[in-house]
């Protein structure tokens, strides 16, 4: 194994970084303007990327709006009380 040394003789050791990179940022979410980093879940709707806030906020309003779409979308039966 050769190691590369600079003029004085010293080893060339690149330090490693005292903080982690900063994180990518891949763009807005559509709902709520929030900034997407790569690496994080994301939900498309109609194309748009939205945050995981988002989407639960969204699922919760269908879910107040109409169980019926929520549990057809889970593959479920939504039955009416009698």
């Amino acid at each position: 194994m050769r190691y590369v040394t600079n003029p004085t003789g010293c080893l060339n050791i690149k330090e490693p970084p005292l903080e982690p990179p900063d994180p990518v940022i891949l763009g807005l979410c559509a709902k709520c303007g929030g900034e997407l980093y790569q690496g994080e879940h994301t939900v498309l709707e109609d194309g748009k990327r939205m945050c995981l806030d988002c989407f639960a906020r969204r699922v919760n309003s269908l879910l107040r709006i109409s169980p019926a779409i929520v549990a057809d979308c889970l593959g479920m039966r939504y039955e009416e009380a009698r």
